[in-house]
């Protein structure tokens, strides 16, 4: 993969000693020079039930342009779909990459897809802000153009591993999607748990697109070889998660699962509380927050749509708000400029689950983290970040 994109990254500089001008160079000077509106991209598998990150995304450009835009300018955001798919990833990111107003892309979500769409964006010069996307190589290739506004896997893991220490959990089994997030999210893990003196008692992967005999057959072998009071679900996207975590439910482990972000979605409401207890997800949003940038944006959120907001509206929503703050601290909307500027700007205080800010490589640091279960079709807080 990584021959890949470096063989990929000498055509794309090669193409651009041809014109003696990169396309970077060139988006940045014609956004430099455009005195319309600014333009965002926004990528996703929008089919899917955890889409509420379009409607997040959707409220945030509304209250900026109804208080006056920024810059005196209007922000519009172009969707396109991913479907959680690196080849149609491919195709949207060299969609944006061929409109040249576009400033930066909010997403991809999944971590395989936007760790393959980032070097277009690279070389296009169009910043990319993942609100969902965890994997650590995402923010390892060298790129100064992608970024992230959630934990990454080391974060996440590191949190969840001290959490299964709090609950006495010492025998853990690690079970995660066989792609770029579960083998990062359970790499992570496994040497998290290990540090806080855990033991691993196995580890194995699945197919993430594969059926669920293949989860029959190695919950049973875990059964019958191994002693363990917890399984950790490394990545997979829902609703395969769903159906592995009532697998093992109907296989009679009624003991703690643990997950990250992979498990903050609305398919784990939607299971039956004798099989969601006890399922654990560590994770930066809470709707029933009492902090009061989180309350006021789950009472507007349910007010226009109806519905709870979930992790993905909430992660959508704060990545245009800061987008849009370093726009008005870099007065441009050149997308080299932003990202310098996030880089600088030091904590974004108007963060929605509060203060934040973004390191040298593109992570979020400072980002609270906290750990919640589903219980009666809601999720309830268990332990925060102090």
């Amino acid at each position: 993969m990584k021959i890949r994109y470096f063989f990929l990254l000498i055509l794309f500089v090669c193409a651009g000693c041809e014109t003696g001008d990169t396309p970077a160079e060139k988006r940045a000077r014609h956004i430099e020079r455009s005195k319309g509106d600014i333009v965002f991209g926004a990528a996703d598998s929008w089919a899917e039930k955890r889409n509420k990150m379009w409607q997040g995304i959707e409220m945030a450009v509304d209250e900026i342009n109804a208080a006056g835009g920024v810059l005196g300018r209007k922000v519009k955001v172009i969707r396109k779909d991913d479907q959680n798919s690196v080849d149609y990833g491919s195709l949207a990111a060299q969609a944006f990459a061929e409109n040249p107003d576009i400033s930066a892309v909010i997403g991809h979500n999944s971590s395989y897809v936007s760790i393959a769409a980032a070097i277009t964006y690279q070389y296009y010069g169009i910043l990319m802000l993942s609100p969902l996307s965890t994997g650590r190589e995402l923010t390892s290739q060298g790129f100064d153009m992608i970024f992230r506004n959630l934990p990454n896997d080391e974060v996440l893991a590191s949190h969840t591993a001290r959490f299964c220490r709090q609950q006495g959990l010492k025998k853990i089994l690690i079970y995660g999607s066989d792609d770029a997030y579960g083998n990062s999210v359970s790499t992570a893990f496994e040497a998290e748990a290990e540090k806080m003196g855990l033991q691993i008692v196995d580890r194995m992967s699945y197919d993430p697109f594969g059926t669920t005999l293949q989860f029959v057959t190695v919950i049973r072998y875990w059964q019958e070889n191994y002693d363990f009071d917890a399984i950790f679900l490394g990545g997979g996207i829902m609703p395969p998660v769903a159906d592995l975590i009532s697998e093992i439910r109907r296989q009679g482990i009624t003991l703690s699962i643990l997950g990250t972000d992979n498990l903050d979605a609305p398919e784990l409401l939607a299971l039956p509380d004798h099989v969601s207890d006890k399922v654990y997800t560590c994770t930066v949003f809470d709707d029933a927050d009492e902090y009061f940038r989180v309350d006021k944006f789950s009472r507007a959120f349910i007010k226009r749509y109806g519905s709870e907001p979930d992790i993905a509206a909430a992660q959508g929503y704060d990545a245009v708000m800061v987008l849009c703050h370093a726009i008005r601290i870099a007065k441009s909307a050149n997308p080299q400029k932003i990202a310098d500027t996030l880089r600088s700007m030091g904590s974004y205080e108007e963060g929605l689950t509060g203060p934040y800010s973004f390191d040298e490589k593109g992570d979020v640091t400072g980002k609270k983290v906290l750990i919640k279960m589903a219980r009666g079709g809601r999720f309830q807080l268990v332990d925060r970040d102090n």
